[in-house]
């Protein structure tokens, strides 16, 4: 194993992180960044460094990570948790008080715009408990200190008065209350560790966005067993839009509330075999569910139209939509198109961004532009699906579980039996 190869273990196996989810030569760029910023000439050092010095290999992780976060961001989760807060009343009468757990928290602004939240629902500081946690002790330490700069307030339109009540101006910008931040507790622990917040009792909610599509499936394993031991039965756990298919696929169920991507852990019994771990049967996959393009190569490089898939285009498609930038990923999407009219994953990726901007009939049209090209398109079908029974369409809900019940009676089978056109 070259040095290179090396360092890219113990990278992945002390965070979680997959290097090809951001695409390889981007990891090997920001290495070498790292390393010309330091005056180390060879990856053998730059090891030893990392492995003598924690302290450096949470710098390397600090640009590796996304840490694009705002207050309120991703506006339908908060939404969701005002209509949870409502039907607390056996929380309330239990003595155990609401409690929420943000990992990763980044630096702050999602727990905050949690607590919030809960005070503008009507909660009294001591009926919550927010737990927050990250990997990195800069971003927990940033967090605690809890002053923030003006790109933590955007889309202030939508919340406006809600900056004046709960931050106040100072030199170094805004700082939030303190009975905001005496609502959250900060902790510097890792998901993909087996005794991340081992003593911690289990929370009802547990919010923990854009984490999976940037591990390995090793790490994402890790994390799944953490959220497990700490969600509470029919517990929700919230996600990032493109995360909800691997929920799925590790035994939770979309709740359909509208650009919130929560999940249950208690899966109903009218699921039906939808609901199953599909990894493990070997099939491939859409690149979008699992987030690591290097895992699906063999997809994206299909030929289409005669060309090769430009990897990198999609790649920051979906970049830009785990960061929030919908908008932008979808105009990037439209211009990919224009080479690549019959690719089903970009149809895709615009019908997931559509879904999270609720325009539902917009995400239907490119959810069926998908199946058109491809009617087993799975992941497709299992969206879809969500839409229907979230517009309260039950009769084509319907028949697209028969589509994918007959798609999961073939897998089990191995068969491979691709020659009927189910249309709706």
């Amino acid at each position: 194993m070259n040095s290179y190869e090396t360092l890219k273990r113990f990278v992945s196996e002390a965070t979680g992180f997959d290097p090809e989810s951001t695409g390889e030569k981007a990891f090997i760029n920001l290495i070498k960044s790292q390393m010309e910023s330091l005056d180390i000439r060879d990856m053998d050092s730059y090891l030893r460094l990392m492995e003598s010095e924690p302290e450096e290999l949470e710098r390397l992780y600090n640009r590796l990570a996304v840490c694009e976060t705002w207050f309120f961001r991703d506006r339908g989760s908060f939404d969701f948790l005002k209509r949870y807060v409502g039907h607390i009343g056996p929380i309330k009468e239990s003595g155990m008080g609401l409690r929420i757990l943000s990992a990763p928290c980044s630096t702050g602004e999602e727990p905050y715009s949690i607590a919030i939240t809960l005070l503008e629902a009507g909660l009294a500081p001591d009926s919550f408990q927010i737990d927050a946690a990250d990997i990195s002790k800069s971003a927990i330490d940033f967090a605690r200190h809890g002053v923030y700069k003006k790109r933590s307030f955007r889309d202030e339109k939508h919340y406006g008065g809600l900056k004046d009540r709960y931050f106040s101006k100072t030199e170094g910008g805004f700082k939030v209350d303190e009975k905001v931040k005496k609502s959250v507790d900060f902790y510097i622990d890792n998901m993909v560790s087996q005794n991340f917040l081992f003593n911690q009792r289990p929370y009802h909610i547990i919010f923990c966005k854009n984490l999976f599509i940037y591990l390995t499936h090793e790490a994402r394993e890790k994390v799944f067993k953490n959220i497990d031991r700490l969600l509470l039965p029919e517990g929700v756990l919230i996600v990032g839009h493109s995360e909800v298919m691997l929920c799925i696929n590790n035994g939770y169920s979309p709740m359909g509330h509208p650009g919130a991507f929560a999940c249950t852990k208690k899966i109903p019994d009218s699921a039906g075999p939808v609901i199953k771990h599909r990894e493990k049967q070997g099939k491939k996959k859409a690149f979008l569910d699992r987030g690591s393009v290097g895992q699906h190569k063999d997809i994206i490089d299909m030929p289409v139209q005669g060309q090769k898939v430009d990897e990198s285009i999609l790649v920051t498609a979906q970049s830009l939509a785990d960061r929030g930038a919908l908008k932008e990923a979808y105009h990037l999407c439209e211009e990919f198109l224009h080479g690549h009219i019959d690719n089903k994953e970009v149809y895709y990726l615009m019908g997931l961004i559509q879904q999270a901007l609720n325009h539902f009939e917009r995400a239907e049209t490119l959810f069926m532009k998908a199946l058109y090209l491809d009617p087993f398109y799975y992941d497709a079908l299992v969206h879809l699906y969500l839409l229907y029974e979230k517009k309260g369409e039950t009769e084509k809900a319907s028949v697209i579980m028969g589509r994918i019940k007959r798609i999961e009676k073939t897998d089990k089978r191995g068969i491979k039996d691709r020659g009927t056109n189910l249309g709706l």
